[in-house]
């Protein structure tokens, strides 16, 4: 059985500046690196760098690409999530639900007209940081 598969909206969080389709189309044009050095309010990468990254728990580079945003700001009621419950849930898996919605708001598409439905998200996702750190 062969069924079609349709996109019709876009929701997304790129490093730096890219955090809508225009957003990053204009990051595109202009050929820019979205690298910056680790942000102040999520690591002291003084305590963690070491240049040979050989010490147990250390790193060897100073930066990355980074999503800018709040992500303690996550609306969680909007998303029927208890206040308690959301802080345990990984700030990937925040944006993750708000890009969603947005990919879903672009195509014209109510949340409530979701509901229900066979409709999809599709997702990629690759660290696990946020686990090791609840665990300690």
């Amino acid at each position: 059985m062969e069924d079609d598969i349709a996109v019709v909206g876009i929701g997304l969080r790129f490093p730096g500046d890219a955090s809508s389709p225009e957003e990053l189309w204009k990051v595109l044009e202009r050929g820019e690196s979205q690298w910056s050095e680790f942000p102040k309010d999520r690591l002291n990468i003084d305590g963690y760098y070491h240049p040979g990254g050989d010490r147990q728990g250390s790193i060897s580079f100073r930066g990355a690409h980074f999503i800018k945003g709040d992500f303690a700001a996550f609306d969680a009621s909007f998303f029927s999530v208890a206040a308690e419950d959301a802080k345990a849930i990984d700030p990937q898996q925040r944006i993750l639900l708000e890009a969603s919605y947005e990919a879903l708001e672009n195509a014209g598409i109510r949340k409530e007209d979701v509901d229900g439905s066979d409709a999809a998200v599709y997702v990629g996702s690759f660290v696990k940081g946020k686990i090791r750190y609840i665990s300690c």
